[in-house]
């Protein structure tokens, strides 16, 4: 028995140090890749319309209800812009709302059982190991919200089927915000988030398990009519902000988004995989064979929840072009809470094995961490061609440098009417930023002894005989162009 104490003590301590340094490394991560990636077109509208020189009732009915997404994260980032007036500096708000939710989760777990704590654990693992995590935090978008608020909704309803009863007051208030946030963050995050509700909930009512529906109806029930009233007043505006639309309609547009979404998720954390993997089809298994368990229970749930979600996606993307990659983030949590109860399952009986599945789990996650952060940091972004023109202006301070409209025309072009007035915001920041000036668009200068330059960024590309063609005619007085691509972004230089 002391030897079996002694190990169970070893254990827990393990996986207590374990989670200690994965929650510092997720910290140090997230802030690293905040300050390391460069700033893209969809962050500048966030921007834009989160620095109101009105009132905030008038932001809420000029710029947020008018967009395509309900504006409970417009209003967060509205809320901190004590933050700062750069894209990076109000990017913290995802810092706030990272230390909120594991706030929650911590409310969610702490007076749970040691079991419910290991899977806990393992779960944080899962999604610490996210590529869509670091991604997401490090962009000044809704989608981290969407990420956080679905996490901590799924540990709560996971928590709640598993050790019914009271979790506490923080619990209940982690469960109420969670279910508000990821029910009104973005469209597909409600269907995400509504369908795992759905799927527990009918499960409850065939398994009569009335402690489950008393805690889990009211704020599901409260936050889905949040959404109802916001979608009342915003429905016209979807309606017709998606008539044309840029996201790629048919099947296989949408076939490909998912499969690359549903394969990052799975292949996160290698540990969770192979042993998340054995273990939910070994309770799956019994489940066939009507040998019943809770994780079964919450397995089943999990899966019918991302089956539905994606089957309403799907059906939406039908009806309008509606699936691209970033909006599915909210697929992450019902996914890595799966493969944490298959795990769970398997190295439950044994101390020894609970702690080493969790340091394994943890060495993986901090592994994802180091690369996620890499590769977030060298996504495209404006931050690639302004930094190449303004080392062309200190190397010759007497370049000129053109912006010609044109080329985002087509996303000046589609609603909401703010971008047309978000890219020029956009090119008269990043410049103000790299310390160069932009010439007026009607201006037709040409450096005498330095580049010119035109730059355009969010645009597609032409072939230099199409731009040179465009050039000749506007006025300018060059008879050569070359163009160089950088991230999603172009540069050309013009010659006389």
């Amino acid at each position: 028995m002391a030897a079996t104490d002694s190990t169970t003590r070893a254990s827990g301590l393990a996986i207590r140090l374990a989670m200690a340094l994965l929650l510092a490394a997720l910290a140090l991560a997230g802030l690293w890749a905040i300050a390391h990636r460069g700033p893209w077109y969809d962050e500048f509208f966030a921007l834009y319309v989160t620095s109101r020189p009105g009132s905030f009732a008038t932001a809420l009915t000029r710029h947020w209800l008018a967009d395509n997404h309900p504006p409970l994260y417009y209003a967060l980032v509205d809320l901190t812009r004590w933050l700062g007036d750069q894209v990076e500096q109000r990017r913290l708000v995802n810092a706030l709302i990272g230390a909120a939710a594991l706030a929650g989760g911590w409310a969610v777990a702490r007076a749970a059982s040691p079991r419910f704590r290991l899977l806990a654990a393992l779960y944080l693992a899962g999604l610490a190991a996210q590529p869509l995590l670091l991604l997401h935090v490090a962009e000044l978008r809704s989608y981290f919200l969407s990420l956080a608020a679905v996490g901590l909704l799924v540990l709560a309803l996971v928590r709640a089927w598993l050790e019914p009863g009271q979790p506490g007051r923080g619990g209940r208030l982690a469960l109420w915000l969670a279910a508000l946030a990821a029910l009104n963050t973005h469209i597909a995050t409600t269907l995400i988030a509504g369908a795992p509700l759905a799927a527990f909930t009918a499960i409850a009512l065939l398994r009569r398990r009335r402690d489950f529906l008393r805690a889990i109806l009211p704020p599901a029930l409260a936050s889905a009519l949040v959404f109802v009233a916001v979608t009342a007043i915003q429905l016209p505006h979807w309606e017709a902000n998606t008539r044309a639309f840029w996201i790629k309609p048919g099947l296989s547009a949408a076939r490909w988004a998912i499969e690359n979404v549903l394969v990052a998720c799975l292949a996160a954390n290698p540990v969770l995989l192979a042993g998340g993997t054995l273990g939910a089809a070994l309770l799956l298994w019994r489940l066939l064979r009507r040998q019943r368990s809770p994780e079964a229970d919450c397995l089943l749930a999990l899966g019918l929840g991302v089956a539905g979600a994606l089957a309403g996606v799907l059906a939406i993307h039908l009806v309008r072009p509606f699936v691209v990659d970033r909006y599915l983030v909210g697929l992450a949590p019902p996914i890595a809470m799966s493969l944490a109860l298959g795990l769970a399952s398997l190295v439950r009986r044994r101390p020894v094995w609970s702690g080493l599945a969790v340091v394994a789990a943890v060495l993986a996650a901090l592994f994802a961490l180091h690369a996620n952060a890499l590769m977030t940091a060298a996504r495209p972004s404006w931050s690639g061609t302004a930094a190449q023109i303004a080392e062309e202006v200190r190397r010759c301070p007497g370049t000129v440098v053109h912006h010609d409209p044109l080329w985002n025309a087509p996303v000046a072009a589609l609603p909401p009417a703010e971008n047309r007035e978000v890219l020029p915001f956009a090119y008269t920041t990043m410049a103000a930023r790299h310390q160069f000036t932009l010439e007026p668009v009607t201006s037709r200068r040409l450096a005498a002894e330095c580049p010119t330059l035109l730059w355009t960024e969010h645009a597609h590309a032409p072939t230099e005989p199409e731009l040179l063609a465009r050039l000749q005619a506007t006025g300018f007085a060059v008879s050569r162009v070359t163009i160089t691509r950088i991230g999603d972004g172009w540069i050309a230089a013009l010659n006389p």
